[in-house]
Protein backbone atom coordinates (compact mmCIF):
# COMPACT_ATOMS: atom_id res chain seq x y z
CA UNK A 1 0.00 0.00 0.00
CA UNK A 2 1.87 3.26 -0.64
CA UNK A 3 0.94 6.58 0.79
CA UNK A 4 -0.28 8.97 -2.33
CA UNK A 5 1.70 12.49 -2.65
CA UNK A 6 -1.35 13.91 -1.91
CA UNK A 7 -0.57 13.16 1.51
CA UNK A 8 2.44 14.40 2.57
CA UNK A 9 1.01 18.13 2.86
CA UNK A 10 -1.44 16.52 5.01
CA UNK A 11 0.51 14.95 7.46
CA UNK A 12 3.01 17.62 7.47
CA UNK A 13 0.00 20.54 8.24
CA UNK A 14 -1.57 18.26 10.99
CA UNK A 15 2.36 17.75 12.43
CA UNK A 16 2.36 21.49 12.07
CA UNK A 17 5.65 20.85 10.55
CA UNK A 18 6.86 23.92 7.81
CA UNK A 19 8.35 22.62 4.68
CA UNK A 20 11.62 24.85 6.01
CA UNK A 21 11.53 21.69 8.44
CA UNK A 22 12.02 19.15 6.16
CA UNK A 23 14.93 19.33 3.28
CA UNK A 24 13.46 16.54 1.31
CA UNK A 25 10.06 15.68 1.39
CA UNK A 26 10.76 12.63 -1.45
CA UNK A 27 12.37 11.50 1.26
CA UNK A 28 9.88 11.53 4.08
CA UNK A 29 7.31 9.85 1.61
CA UNK A 30 9.85 7.13 0.64
CA UNK A 31 10.17 6.46 4.69
CA UNK A 32 6.81 6.09 5.00
CA UNK A 33 6.51 3.83 1.83
CA UNK A 34 9.00 1.67 3.56
CA UNK A 35 7.69 1.22 6.27
CA UNK A 36 4.78 0.07 4.75
CA UNK A 37 6.45 -2.59 3.24
CA UNK A 38 8.07 -3.97 5.68
CA UNK A 39 5.66 -6.76 6.19
CA UNK A 40 7.36 -8.02 2.96
CA UNK A 41 10.82 -8.61 4.54
CA UNK A 42 9.10 -9.80 8.02
CA UNK A 43 9.90 -7.17 10.09
CA UNK A 44 6.46 -5.76 10.05
CA UNK A 45 5.28 -6.67 14.28
CA UNK A 46 9.08 -5.44 15.38
CA UNK A 47 8.74 -2.04 13.10
CA UNK A 48 4.97 -1.59 14.15
CA UNK A 49 6.38 -1.84 18.28
CA UNK A 50 8.33 0.97 17.59
CA UNK A 51 5.92 3.20 15.59
CA UNK A 52 3.39 2.51 18.12
CA UNK A 53 5.21 4.37 21.05
CA UNK A 54 6.41 7.09 18.71
CA UNK A 55 2.85 7.22 17.33
CA UNK A 56 2.09 7.41 21.57
CA UNK A 57 4.90 10.09 21.31
CA UNK A 58 4.10 11.97 19.16
CA UNK A 59 0.19 12.62 21.01
CA UNK A 60 1.94 13.28 24.13
CA UNK A 61 4.31 16.03 23.13
CA UNK A 62 1.87 17.19 20.18
CA UNK A 63 4.78 18.11 18.57
CA UNK A 64 3.54 21.85 18.00
CA UNK A 65 6.20 23.91 19.71
CA UNK A 66 9.49 23.41 18.25
CA UNK A 67 11.27 21.06 15.92
CA UNK A 68 13.90 19.56 19.13
CA UNK A 69 10.67 17.30 20.02
CA UNK A 70 10.98 15.80 16.91
CA UNK A 71 14.42 14.63 18.04
CA UNK A 72 13.80 13.85 21.84
CA UNK A 73 10.87 11.18 21.16
CA UNK A 74 13.19 9.82 18.31
CA UNK A 75 16.11 10.00 20.86
CA UNK A 76 13.48 8.02 23.57
CA UNK A 77 11.85 5.30 21.34
CA UNK A 78 15.40 4.68 20.07
CA UNK A 79 17.03 3.95 24.11
CA UNK A 80 13.73 2.55 25.01
CA UNK A 81 12.22 0.29 22.60
CA UNK A 82 14.96 -1.31 20.70
CA UNK A 83 16.14 -3.81 23.52
CA UNK A 84 17.18 -3.47 27.13
CA UNK A 85 20.15 -3.77 25.96
CA UNK A 86 20.59 -0.35 23.78
CA UNK A 87 18.54 1.03 27.01
CA UNK A 88 21.29 0.63 28.97
CA UNK A 89 23.66 1.54 26.78
CA UNK A 90 21.88 4.76 25.88
CA UNK A 91 20.59 6.03 29.34
CA UNK A 92 23.25 4.14 31.39
CA UNK A 93 22.59 3.42 34.82
CA UNK A 94 19.08 5.87 34.92
CA UNK A 95 15.75 3.98 33.95
CA UNK A 96 12.44 5.56 32.51
CA UNK A 97 10.64 2.30 32.24
CA UNK A 98 7.75 1.14 34.14
CA UNK A 99 7.21 -2.08 34.42
CA UNK A 100 3.55 -3.64 33.67
CA UNK A 101 2.14 -7.02 33.53
CA UNK A 102 1.91 -7.48 30.11
CA UNK A 103 5.21 -5.07 28.52
CA UNK A 104 7.60 -2.67 30.04
CA UNK A 105 6.71 0.60 28.45
CA UNK A 106 7.90 3.91 29.17
CA UNK A 107 5.72 5.49 32.25
CA UNK A 108 4.62 8.37 29.81
CA UNK A 109 2.93 6.41 27.53
CA UNK A 110 -1.36 6.04 27.67
CA UNK A 111 -1.76 2.61 26.52
CA UNK A 112 -4.96 1.91 24.46
CA UNK A 113 -5.41 5.59 22.68
CA UNK A 114 -7.05 5.35 19.80
CA UNK A 115 -6.39 9.08 18.99
CA UNK A 116 -5.82 9.54 15.54
CA UNK A 117 -3.16 11.76 13.88
CA UNK A 118 -5.89 13.35 11.46
CA UNK A 119 -8.57 14.57 13.01
CA UNK A 120 -10.25 13.93 9.69
CA UNK A 121 -9.22 9.90 9.42
CA UNK A 122 -6.41 11.36 6.72
CA UNK A 123 -4.59 8.33 8.28
CA UNK A 124 -5.78 5.05 10.49
CA UNK A 125 -4.25 4.69 13.76
CA UNK A 126 -1.90 1.81 12.24
CA UNK A 127 -0.88 3.76 9.25
CA UNK A 128 0.19 6.55 11.73
CA UNK A 129 1.93 4.09 13.50
CA UNK A 130 4.16 3.34 10.39
CA UNK A 131 4.57 6.71 9.49
CA UNK A 132 5.95 7.95 13.38
CA UNK A 133 8.45 4.82 12.19
CA UNK A 134 8.96 6.80 9.44
CA UNK A 135 9.60 9.88 11.38
CA UNK A 136 12.68 8.13 13.32
CA UNK A 137 13.91 6.65 10.58
CA UNK A 138 13.82 10.54 8.82
CA UNK A 139 15.36 12.14 12.40
CA UNK A 140 18.16 9.52 12.30
CA UNK A 141 18.99 10.25 9.15
CA UNK A 142 18.74 13.98 9.18
CA UNK A 143 20.51 14.43 12.43
CA UNK A 144 24.54 14.02 12.16
CA UNK A 145 24.96 14.05 15.81
CA UNK A 146 22.92 10.79 16.39
CA UNK A 147 24.11 8.64 13.68
CA UNK A 148 27.12 7.31 15.57
CA UNK A 149 24.93 6.77 18.86
CA UNK A 150 21.44 4.98 17.28
CA UNK A 151 24.35 3.00 14.77
CA UNK A 152 25.29 1.13 18.49
CA UNK A 153 21.51 1.20 19.56
CA UNK A 154 20.55 -0.43 16.23
CA UNK A 155 23.88 -3.04 16.52
CA UNK A 156 22.87 -4.25 20.36
CA UNK A 157 18.73 -4.90 19.17
CA UNK A 158 18.62 -8.55 18.79
CA UNK A 159 17.32 -8.53 15.14
CA UNK A 160 18.74 -5.58 13.23
CA UNK A 161 16.21 -3.90 11.28
CA UNK A 162 17.42 -3.92 7.93
CA UNK A 163 16.31 -0.67 6.51
CA UNK A 164 18.21 1.23 8.49
CA UNK A 165 21.23 -0.24 6.23
CA UNK A 166 20.52 3.07 4.29
CA UNK A 167 22.35 5.28 7.03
Amino acid sequence: MKIKKKYAPVILEELKLGREHIENLDLLEELVFDCLSLNKAGLQERWLGIGKILYANAIRLELDEDIDQLTSFARSVAGEIISPKAHRDWWGNGSSWESQNYRNFPPFIKKGSGVRMSPDGILSPEESQHFMAGMFLWVVRTDKDMHADAQAILDAAPMKLLLLERL
